[in-house]
């Protein structure tokens, strides 16, 4: 595991967003691992893109910029123009890397044409919106502090209402990809409007488990390590192991979030 890949994992867990949405939704009592192995390829899928696309390198270049302005978004000219490179890199790369994964999980014909289109379309959309909608001044906002703070991510309540705001603000973008969805695929999805509301409510319940699930200790520990290289993202074999043991923890907690999303939402089904 590389040290940098961590640093990409929240960006990653963010945008699992491998949709369209399958015909019929399954009410079991247990998760089937075809349908645990889909979300977890997912994330994989979109934290090895992203993280492909991002490399150490340039996180290196970043990084040390960011302890030279404080924190401040205050990047020089070369380094802005490779990022907005890349903010253009990460879009195609990620439509591209996401179209099996959503094929297969909606049941899709890949021959056919239409379909297909409409499959381009949804990840045109879904993609840009979720990438356009990321709350950079939030995210400056944090660093800034943390650096002030020497590294400490012991937040003010400024920022933590901040992060609740910013948390907010995401579940209203997802409806809208889930809304477009079903404008898009209403030939092929069958929702009413009360299913409709139940996955508004899984959204927000996702959401909220995201966000309770961000190892704010082991990225604490590892902004300590790079202020101490000065910026040099060189991690102690300790930190790599947590990171490692971090991603493995994924799979078990994504059939935890999975079934208790049955337990909340389809109750009966579980009985």
């Amino acid at each position: 595991m590389k040290a940098h890949t961590v640093l990409l994992l929240l960006v990653a867990s963010s945008c699992c967003i491998a949709s369209p949405m399958p015909r019929s939704v399954q009410r079991r009592a247990e998760i089937p691992e075809e349908t645990l192995d889909l979300v977890y390829d997912s994330f994989v899928t979109v934290f090895r893109t992203v993280q492909a696309t991002y490399p150490p390198e340039l996180l290196q270049e970043i990084a040390k910029e960011l302890l030279a302005t404080g924190g401040h978004f205050q990047f020089s000219e070369e380094l802005n123009a490779q990022l907005d490179a890349k903010n253009v890199e990460v879009r195609v790369n990620l439509k591209n890397a996401l179209e099996d994964i959503a094929i297969t999980a909606a049941g899709l014909d890949a021959s056919d044409d239409v379909v297909i289109g409409k499959v381009h379309d949804y990840l045109d959309y879904a993609v840009d919106v979720l990438i356009n909608s990321l709350p950079m001044d939030v995210v400056e906002t944090m660093v800034v502090e943390v650096l002030q703070n020497e590294g400490s991510f012991d937040f003010t309540p400024e920022l933590e209402g901040l992060l609740v705001g910013a948390l907010a603000a995401a579940k209203v973008e997802l409806r809208q990809i889930i809304d477009y969805e079903f404008e898009l695929f209403e030939d092929l999805i069958e929702l009413d409007d009360a299913l409709r509301a139940i996955i508004y409510e899984m959204i927000d319940y996702l959401a909220d488990e995201t966000y309770q699930a961000i190892p704010w200790k082991l990225l604490e520990d590892i902004v300590y390590e790079v202020i101490e290289n000065e910026g040099v993202i060189d991690l102690s074999d300790d930190l790599n192991e947590r990171i490692e043991e971090t991603l493995e923890s994924l799979r078990q907690k994504l059939r935890e979030v999975l079934e208790s999303l049955e337990t909340l939402f389809f109750p009966s089904s579980r009985s």
